[in-house]
């Protein structure tokens, strides 16, 4: 399977996105009109942005009456980072499967460093920043995808160079903008994009999203297997699904990651695990091979599991062959975690709940053992096999 970045496209012709329906992160939410406070910052940004509404009130108003709808983006094979929303203005790069172009993902353009929609803090600047992503950047870099890219040797360049491909993308981000400056590097326009990349290390991040989601499809539908395809949080709840039973979401309760906070971090209570970006951790990266990269070790070591190294070989199905020479396992296998008792690590950002604050911290997860039980029995009562 050969992820391939194709195409920059605008949601509502990507994927068919309504007018007013807005896709959020994780499992289905338990009330989508009253969504955690960070979506809902997000979801009103999101609402101005489209020109629904012209004030926070207005468009709150929207949301909480059912005006606008709320859905999980992975429902529709669309992967969003931590509380950000995407609406049908919004452009997202379309990952393929280059031997079946058919079998296709989705995830937001990053839109850089400084105020972000996915921090889920109400800030007027973060509207400005999305029309300038729609309107400068998406189409400069679309020149650059007359040919599709081909994103697994990006992503090796990263894991050889120190990346763990969650927490840390710099050096995928650096050969990705090589590649970009090879095919657009003469032309008006990409000074700018450079520098925004350049400023935004994780830039790659939303892009292996997508092409995570993308090589995980392709176990959707074995029977009875219990790898796991879908991985991801709302904040207020963390759910999984697995091949054996791939559109139907099992939940427990979102806890909050643990890590070290900013030195400058907003007063505030974290928010439970949220983000579709648990999908690279659930192929096989972020905290399934955070060993490989030097600098995650170094911020997160005090919060991992000890023998951390060693959970790839008990959890992960096989080595993949593109990473061979580093030894990269994929797959994570539901099956595997019950046996052994050990759940996956999962790096994620923390974020404020309240959503006052944004960005508060980096940090890890690990979802209960439990979840990934009720996830199997789930698929053998479907199978009638419980």
């Amino acid at each position: 399977m050969m992820p391939v970045w194709q195409a920059l496209s605008q949601a509502r012709e990507a994927v068919g996105l309504e007018e007013r329906q807005l896709l959020h992160a994780g499992p289905p939410l338990a009330d989508p009109t009253a969504p955690p406070a960070t979506i809902l910052n997000a979801a009103v940004i999101a609402c101005i942005y489209e020109g629904w509404a012209e004030t926070e009130t207005a468009a709150e108003e929207l949301i909480r009456s059912g005006a606008v709808r709320l859905s999980p983006a992975l429902d529709m094979r669309v992967a969003t980072p931590l509380a950000a929303v995407v609406s049908p203005s919004m452009p997202l790069q379309v990952v393929a499967d280059a031997g079946d172009p058919s079998r296709r993902a989705f995830s937001p353009l990053g839109s850089g460093a400084g105020p972000q929609l996915r921090f889920g803090a109400r800030d007027p600047e973060i509207i400005e920043r999305l029309r300038w992503r729609e309107r400068n950047l998406a189409g400069i870099l679309s020149r650059a995808l007359s040919d599709s890219i081909p994103l697994l040797p990006v992503a090796v360049q990263g894991i050889e160079d120190g990346d763990d491909l969650h927490g840390r993308t710099t050096a995928a981000t650096h050969a990705l903008l090589d590649v970009l400056g090879s095919r657009i590097g003469a032309q008006p326009g990409f000074a700018e994009v450079q520098s925004h990349i350049q400023q935004w290390p994780l830039f790659f991040l939303s892009l292996w999203m997508a092409a995570s989601h993308c090589i995980l499809q392709a176990a959707e539908g074995v029977v009875g297997s219990s790898l796991v395809t879908s991985l991801a949080g709302n904040g207020g709840s963390f759910g999984v699904r697995l091949a054996g039973n791939p559109h139907e979401w099992v939940v427990c309760d979102a806890e909050s990651p643990t890590g070290p906070m900013l030195e400058r971090a907003p007063r505030g209570r974290p928010s439970g695990a949220i983000g579709d970006s648990a999908l690279v951790d659930a192929l096989g990266f972020g905290g399934q091979c955070v060993a490989h990269s030097p600098e995650i070790m170094a911020v997160l070591g005090p919060y991992l599991p000890r023998g951390i190294s060693e959970l790839p070989e008990q959890l992960l199905s096989a080595v993949h062959p593109a990473f061979g020479e580093v030894g990269i396992r994929v797959g994570l296998d539901a099956a595997r975690v019950v046996a052994t008792g050990e759940s996956p690590v999962i790096t994620l950002a923390i974020i404020d709940a309240t959503g006052q604050g944004g960005l508060m911290g980096r940090g890890c997860y690990r979802p209960p053992v439990s979840l990934f039980a009720a996830a199997i029995e789930r698929m053998k009562e479907r199978r009638g096999l419980a």
